[in-house]
């Protein structure tokens, strides 16, 4: 039996098993037990690093807040490495591991803050509104001046012509109460001015595309629909040919007069 071996074939196999290889991302994880794992507190927010050595040399930080409407999720990178990468911000994925699994969807940056804006507006008209129908009672003293004629001086010239007298009616009116009014409108201009300031932090901090050469770094904000239910999540961040891992567990913190906040740790 004689077994025949095609040498092209198999360089071609060869040659494909090696590209197939190195399209493979590695995947890299943040693990309490690893050195190069660290974890630490900012402005009271759990911020962890990752620090992945060799050929693809990057530091990676990231954080998560709970928002009313999305989850904010704040993410550094630093490259090191000999390779240049993409960074895009609608590549990184934030995936709820418990319960169930499923995948948050990632909001742009724009999106939220127009959100923001018809949320405000919304909840400022609707203030506006309370304070429109406000009246008040108020009573006045109003004088009043009777003049009559005066039957003396018909047969006494001496008399006056006419008597005068002076009475104090009091008059009950219902008028618009402006200081309920002023007090809506403050307080509608109030939540204008914080979505405004919500919307300008949301846009100047968004994360951007960008092409992370060596010895550059960038961070910014990325956004995603919030889950209430969220235990443990998994934040993934596609860096080129590698894939940087970073997990969460949530937990939730009750606040005195006011819904509860998810804290991620």
């Amino acid at each position: 039996m004689r077994i025949k071996i095609y040498l092209p074939i198999i360089s071609i196999a060869i040659l494909a098993l090696t590209t197939l290889a190195s399209q493979t991302p590695r995947i890299v994880r943040w693990e309490v037990s690893d050195a190069n794992s660290k974890r630490f507190f900012r402005e009271g927010v759990v911020v962890k690093r990752l620090l992945v050595d060799g050929v693809d040399e990057v530091t990676v930080t990231a954080s998560i807040k709970d928002r009313s409407d999305s989850f904010s999720v704040e993410v550094g990178v630093s490259n090191r490495g000999k390779q240049s990468f993409d960074l895009r911000p609608q590549d990184i994925q934030l995936q709820v591991i418990r319960p169930g699994s499923k995948s948050l969807s990632f909001i742009p940056a724009e999106r939220l803050a127009k959100r923001v804006t018809d949320k405000g507006n919304l909840r400022a008209s609707a203030v506006e509104a309370t304070g429109l129908p406000a009246f008040k009672t108020v009573v006045e003293h109003v004088p009043v001046t009777d003049v009559t004629p005066n039957p003396a001086a018909v047969n006494d010239p001496t008399q006056p012509a006419v008597t005068v007298t002076t009475r104090i009616d009091v008059v009950t009116k219902t008028v618009p109460d402006e200081h309920p009014r002023f007090a809506a409108s403050a307080q509608a201009a109030s939540i204008r001015r914080s979505a405004e300031a919500d919307v300008r932090q949301i846009l100047s901090t968004a994360l951007v595309t960008i092409h992370l050469t060596r010895d550059s770094r960038i961070g910014g904000r990325v956004y995603y629909d919030r889950e209430e239910n969220a235990r443990e999540v998994l934040l993934r961040i596609p860096l080129g040919e590698l894939t940087v891992e970073i997990p969460f567990t949530a937990v939730i913190r009750p606040v005195f007069l006011a819904p509860a906040v998810i804290m991620f740790e």
